[in-house]
């Protein structure tokens, strides 16, 4: 099974759940950047919540079926069609062989996932299938690239109560951060700052990371000794800003961080583009654990 790209978009690159365990190698996690709609499209599949699927970026994707399949799409709000005839996000949608699909430029958000039942049957490379241009592992999807799917003998698929679908719609999103062992080296100003502010995303953000814009802290911590960095790691640069490392970000890095935000806040972010408006607050271990274990059990993810 099988489908043949049309039109690529900006970005449109193959992921999965991710590629864990070789952090120590220099090789990030990558993985789809909004980990609930990925995980939904897979669900409503019945899909193994590691199958890779398409992460589209700023829509203009269309594809041509090359077989009789069902797909789901997930994330921004954006129009999509079958042979331009309207359809809708997060539902089964069944393809023919011969069916164009296409989606528009998004409206809300900026991202989208076509999940394909039975997942995307592409190169793995330590242990994923997720594409991260920066690292040359893989490369994004280019006009008449044939991408093959694994061929499945059962159509069990999920519905979902729409209450679950994803909302990108607010004007001020909230990041809920997790601190990390050098918090109390912040200044007690430098931190009233960093949580009192509304930053906005600067014209650099990517799926390295996203600079943010505002008030600079003054008091920032010099001659720190390069470290591991996580998802999610919000480094403060020695101009005071802060840089939130995403799925495709080196694995070290050299500056101070005042904190992780959290791993199910990463989608809102993810959706977000230039100018976005962002604040962040205080979260406790003990919420992110449990709201981390109710997300796992929803999808069936062994952490």
């Amino acid at each position: 099974m099988s489908i043949k790209i049309i039109k690529p978009g900006i970005l449109s690159t193959i992921q999965d759940r991710g590629r864990y365990g070789h952090m120590h190698h220099g090789i990030s996690v990558s993985g789809a950047l909004d980990e609930y709609s990925y995980q939904l499209g897979n669900f409503i599949l019945n899909n193994p919540c590691d199958s890779a699927s398409i992460e589209v970026t700023y829509g203009d994707f269309s594809f041509l079926s090359l077989d009789v399949m069902h797909i789901c799409v997930t994330g921004a709000e954006t129009e999509i069609s079958i042979n331009n005839q309207p359809n809708h996000l997060n539902k089964v949608i069944t393809l023919n062989q011969g069916d164009i699909f296409e989606i528009k430029c998004p409206k809300k958000a900026i991202r989208n996932y076509v999940c394909i039942k039975g997942g995307i049957n592409s190169a793995i490379f330590y242990n994923s299938r997720s594409c991260n241009v920066r690292e040359a592992i893989g490369k994004k999807i280019t006009k008449d690239q044939v991408i093959k799917t694994f061929r499945v003998d059962n159509d069990n698929l999920n519905s979902i109560d729409p209450s679950l679908a994803p909302k990108y719609e607010n004007d001020l999103i909230t990041l809920r951060v997790l601190p990390t062992y050098q918090f109390h080296e912040f200044s007690d100003n430098d931190k009233a700052l960093f949580f009192s502010q509304v930053y906005s995303i600067s014209k650099d953000f990517d799926r390295t990371g996203v600079r943010l814009n505002g008030g600079k802290m003054t008091d920032v911590m010099k001659g720190v000794i390069s470290e591991g960095s996580a998802v999610g790691s919000i480094e403060i640069t020695p101009k005071g800003l802060p840089i939130i490392l995403m799925r495709d970000a080196p694995t070290i890095g050299g500056y101070p961080k005042i904190g992780t935000v959290f791993s199910l806040d990463i989608p809102y972010l993810a959706q977000s583009g230039y100018g976005q408006r962002i604040r962040f607050e205080l979260m406790k271990y003990v919420e992110a654990e449990s709201e981390r274990r109710s997300f796992n059990d929803l999808f069936g993810i062994e952490a």
